[in-house]
């Protein structure tokens, strides 16, 4: 049976989309009185009537506006999300598990070939190498563990007069009030958008808010621990960090975005 292709191109999608923008003009609605009633961000109804949402948004979130707006503007929706292509994209995903194990075959096999070599004399001398490099290894640890021990126990002792306990004290309450102080001291950090683009933001383990951001936007954000985001489109903004930019990818979505005082990690 032949399997039928699900991939449209940009010409096909604008096809859908204005199919989708003659629906909504037939019920006589405006961009902003669907947005109202379907709670739909009116960047992510331009951009599904323009073909090109998946530009704007993850393909999770596309397809469940696709259905959302199909259904409100009286279409089938899942023949409206069929159209898009999102079952091609499943098709991928299954061929891509069931190609894993046989990818990692070959490693397992030479794991295999290694356990069944023989046991002969150039084994033995190997692992009495090894045995030989280990005790020497000991030895000279115990040797260098015993020369700072003795230098310990003989090292002259430094007596001061007074209150040097005070002193002490003293030194180890300001060393942990300006350790205190720096894991307590908050980041800064800037997120400016140059095109529009899905972002889901969480700071110190809080949800801030999951939306679609449109161009222009800055916003800045003080954490005392870290900041996560999942960005639909890398490329889509900046991110500075106490005054300094953060080199991000050139493309692709940022799923697992960590930002602390120490750096950023994806």
């Amino acid at each position: 049976m032949e399997q039928r292709d699900f991939t449209m191109t940009k010409t096909q999608k604008a096809i859908l989309g204005e199919k989708l923008k003659q629906a909504r003009e037939r019920k006589s609605l405006t961009i902003d009185q669907v947005q109202r009633q379907t709670k739909i961000y009116s960047n992510v109804i331009i951009a599904l009537e323009d073909g090109r949402c998946d530009e704007v948004v993850p393909a999770l979130y596309v397809k469940s506006f696709l259905k959302k707006y199909a259904q409100f503007l009286g279409l089938d929706p899942a023949a409206v999300t069929r159209e898009y292509g999102f079952d091609k994209e499943r098709v991928s995903q299954r061929e891509f598990i069931k190609e894993r194990p046989e990818k990692q075959a070959p490693s397992r096999q030479a794991i295999q070939t290694i356990r069944q070599m023989p046991s002969g004399s150039p084994l033995r001398l190997i692992r009495l190498a090894g045995f030989a490099v280990l005790a020497l290894a000991v030895i000279f640890t115990s040797i260098y563990v015993g020369k700072k021990v003795f230098a310990a126990f003989n090292r002259p002792r430094i007596i001061v007069r007074g209150s040097s306990s005070a002193v002490i004290k003293g030194r180890r309450a300001s060393s942990a009030a300006t350790s205190a102080k720096r894991a307590t001291r908050p980041f800064t950090l800037v997120l400016k958008v140059k095109e529009p683009v899905w972002v889901e933001v969480r700071k110190d383990g809080e949800e801030l808010y999951k939306r679609v951001l449109p161009k222009g936007t800055a916003e800045t954000f003080k954490a005392d621990q870290k900041m996560e985001f999942y960005i639909a489109k890398a490329a889509s903004v900046d991110l500075v960090l106490d005054g300094k930019r953060i080199k991000l990818p050139a493309k692709g979505v940022l799923k697992h975005l960590e930002v602390t005082k120490k750096g950023v990690a994806w």
